[in-house]
């Protein structure tokens, strides 16, 4: 059996992320990963008794050539593996980023599909070259703990990364071993994309002048981060029980009781409540978390704070209420 088969298969064991009987739709674009992830997961269909069906989202941001040859390259492979086979064709309108305003728009097309078809997981292909590239963005724009951590091998909106232990190199060696047809995404190579340049720019020259293993790094960094975050947030339960009140959309903090817990749960917390009134974890930076901090420590009221995506803060004397 193929080693990264298997290490995969370790991989979605260890971390649960599959269940008996789940029904799995399988983000597929026609490139390496998708197709190797699609090829592996229709090797487990008899152990986990699994129901797939694999789906491509055009966002019309390629020639029209290339879009239909990933097409049929993912319809294709799926009609052989008697996987049930969707698309859905996307209109990306970037206010500020392309990647970003691509990225929301796919995961709404694959959440109307999951409804739609009644799937209980989203696979996607990312791997552990994408896991060092998402850390290093998140640490150049500002995250904290949550973003610092990388991508989830599963999140709390049921999408599974079974392809985080293995890397790009070590899927295009199986996809050439097990004889897979794909094709390589040409924008991949545009530097106008920010994940393109650090791949193609910055992440060479920290290998070849500063450590040659930055991506190993970098994964460790995602790693700690990702224990940190589990730590704190088992030790949240009961702070937040006795500082936090919630009605709607609106949070309001004890301010009193907020200071009397160490910096790190009081960080922790603030950090918590953003991300659960954003639609976007990359939105939430430290720079809006340590901004809440100021002016709880500056012990002063009537102050209001702007954090992005309509999340405002109002301090008052003895309270901090968040709303969006």
């Amino acid at each position: 059996m193929n080693s990264v088969f298997l290490t995969v298969s370790k991989f979605i064991s260890d971390h649960q992320l599959l269940s008996r009987g789940d029904q799995v739709l399988i983000g597929c674009s026609g490139g390496p990963d998708s197709i190797a992830l699609l090829h592996i997961l229709s090797h487990l269909r008899k152990k986990y008794h699994l129901e797939l069906s694999s789906c491509y989202i055009n966002h019309q941001l390629r020639h029209k050539k290339i879009i239909a040859k990933e097409q049929k390259i993912v319809s294709d492979y799926s009609k052989k593996l008697g996987i049930s086979f969707y698309h859905k064709t996307i209109s990306v309108k970037p206010k500020a980023s392309v990647e970003n305003s691509a990225r929301i728009l796919r995961y709404h097309a694959f959440n109307q599909f999951m409804k739609r078809l009644g799937a209980t997981k989203i696979a996607v292909g990312h791997h552990a070259d994408d896991q060092a590239e998402t850390i290093l963005m998140r640490l150049f724009s500002g995250s904290g703990f949550k973003g610092l951590r990388g991508m989830a091998p599963e999140n709390d909106r049921c999408v599974i990364r079974p392809l985080l232990n293995v890397t790009k190199k070590e899927i295009l060696e199986f996809c050439k071993k097990e004889n897979l047809a794909f094709i390589l995404d040409e924008t991949n190579s545009n530097e106008n994309f920010l994940r393109n340049k650090l791949r193609h720019k910055i992440l060479p020259v920290l290998r070849r002048e500063i450590n040659p293993s930055i991506d190993q790094t970098l994964l460790g960094i995602g790693q700690l981060f990702y224990m940190t975050d589990d730590y704190l947030k088992s030790q949240l339960a009961d702070m937040e029980a006795d500082v936090v009140s919630r009605l709607n959309r609106r949070i309001s903090i004890d301010v009193k009781k907020f200071t009397t817990y160490p910096d790190i749960l009081q960080y922790y917390l603030v950090n918590d409540i953003l991300v659960s009134l954003s639609p976007d974890l990359q939105a939430v930076k430290f720079n809006h978390v340590d901004s809440v901090i100021q002016i709880v420590q500056k012990n002063v009221g009537g102050v209001k704070l702007n954090l992005g995506n309509g999340v405002t803060c109002v301090k008052n004397k003895n309270k901090i209420e968040f709303a969006k």
